[in-house]
C-alpha cells in the first residue's frame, strides 16, 4: 500500500485544509483536558515546572490556558501552516522492504511538487542556571504528599559529544532504578519510585530528579536527592556499578533496534543534528568506552545542585518551614498560571 499510503501523505501535507469546525472541536478538547488536568498534581506540576525551567517569556515556558485556547482563530492556524511547513526543513525517513531508488521515485512523485521558501529564523534569549539555589511551591492544602522536583537548565545540544557519556552518568544517577530509587524507596521506603531525566535540546536541555513522597519526608527527600547529585560530583563511581549501567543501557540498545521507528529516529537524528554518519554503528562501542573519570567530569559539568530550583507541589503550611534550609533567599510561591505570589 505504498502509492496510497504516500499519496494520502503527500495530499494532507501539502493541501492541508483547515475548518472552523474542527478548529472548535480541537479547543473544546483542549480546555476539557486542562480543566481536568487542574486536579491532577501531576499535571500541575508538569506545566509548572517548564515556568519554573524557562521563565513565562521563553517559548517552552508559555502557559496554556483557556483565554489562550480561545483566541486562537483559523486564520492563525493557517498563517502557521504557512510559515512553518516547508520542504527545505522538512525530513523524511522511509524503513522497510523498499529499495531506495524506489523510495526516491516515489518521494518525487507525490512530494515533488511541494514548493519551498524562506522560513523565519528565530532566536531566544539563553536561559541560564538560577544564581543560587531556590525553592518554589505551589500551593495544595488538601495534598497528603508532595512531588518533589529538583531541577535546572542545562546546555546539551542532542549532537554534543558528551551525549553518551551523560546518558551513562545520569542513568547511575537516576535513570533508572539505580542511586535515586535505592535511596528513596530501598532504603527509606518514602515512595514508589524516584528517578531523574538529563535531555538535550537544540535550544536548552534540562535535568530533573523527582519523588512523590508524604508531607513528612519532604524536605528529608529534598535532602536526599541533593546528596546523590553530589556524591556523584565528588566521588568515584565504583567499577561494577558502572559495568552494570552499561550493560543495562547496552540491552535496551538492542532491543530498540528490532523497531522500525527507532532506526528511523536514529536517521533523523543524524541528518538533524549532523552526526557522524556511523554515530550509532559505533553507539555500543563508545557506550562500551565510558569510564569512571567520564563519568565524575560530566556529573561536574552538567549536575548543578546548589543552582538549582526546588520545586514542590504540596501542602505548604506542612512542608515549608523544612525546606527553608534549602536556600539562602525567601520561598518562593507560584499560582497556577505560573505567576510568581505572595503567600
Amino acid at each position: 500500500h505504498n502509492a496510497d499510503l504516500m499519496d494520502l501523505f503527500s495530499d494532507i501535507v501539502i493541501n492541508a485544509k483547515f475548518t472552523e469546525e474542527e478548529l472548535n472541536k480541537a479547543k473544546k478538547q483542549m480546555i476539557s483536558g486542562l480543566k481536568a488536568s487542574k486536579n491532577d498534581p501531576n499535571s500541575i506540576s508538569s506545566m509548572l515546572n517548564s515556568v519554573v525551567l524557562y521563565g513565562k517569556d521563553h517559548p517552552y515556558g508559555e502557559m496554556i490556558s483557556e483565554t489562550s485556547i480561545e483566541n486562537v482563530t483559523l486564520a492563525d492556524i493557517e498563517d502557521y501552516y504557512k510559515n512553518w511547513y516547508k520542504p527545505n526543513i522538512a525530513y523524511m525517513a522511509i524503513v522497510g522492504d523498499i529499495a531506495p531508488k524506489e523510495a526516491e521515485a516515489q518521494m518525487e512523485k507525490y512530494f515533488g511538487k511541494w514548493q519551498k521558501s524562506d522560513v523565519t529564523e528565530l532566536n531566544y534569549d539563553a536561559v541560564t542556571l538560577p544564581e543560587s539555589r531556590k525553592v518554589i511551591i505551589f500551593d495544595r492544602p488538601q495534598a497528603v504528599q508532595s512531588i518533589v522536583k529538583v531541577t535546572h537548565p542545562v546546555d546539551l545540544y542532542p549532537g554534543s559529544e558528551d551525549r553518551i557519556d551523560v546518558r551513562v552518568m545520569n542513568t547511575i544517577l537516576g535513570g533508572g532504578t539505580y542511586r535515586l530509587f535505592d535511596n528513596l524507596r530501598e532504603t527509606h521506603g518514602w515512595t514508589y519510585g524516584a528517578y531523574s531525566s538529563l535531555s538535550s535540546d537544540e535550544l536548552v536541555g534540562s535535568f530533573t530528579a523527582y519523588a512523590e513522597v508524604g508531607n513528612a519526608v519532604t524536605d528529608s527527600s529534598v535532602n536526599e536527592i541533593l546528596y546523590e547529585m553530589k556524591r556523584i560530583q565528588d566521588e568515584p563511581v565504583p567499577q561494577d556499578e558502572l559495568d552494570r549501567v552499561k550493560n543495562y543501557i547496552t540491552g535496551n540498545f538492542a532491543l530498540s533496534l528490532e523497531r522500525p521507528e527507532t532506526v528511523a529516529r536514529f536517521a533523523l537524528n543524524i541528518a538533524r543534528y549532523n552526526l557522524d554518519k556511523e554515530y550509532y554503528k559505533n553507539y555500543l562501542k563508545n557506550v562500551a568506552s565510558v569510564s569512571v573519570a567520564d563519568v565524575q567530569k560530566m556529573s561536574k559539568n552538567y549536575l548543578a545542585p546548589d543552582q538549582s530550583y526546588v520545586f514542590i507541589v504540596g501542602k505548604s503550611d506542612e512542608i515549608a518551614e523544612g525546606l527553608k534550609r534549602f536556600t539562602e533567599d525567601e520561598i518562593i510561591f507560584i499560582d497556577e498560571d505560573g505567576n510568581y505570589i505572595d503567600h
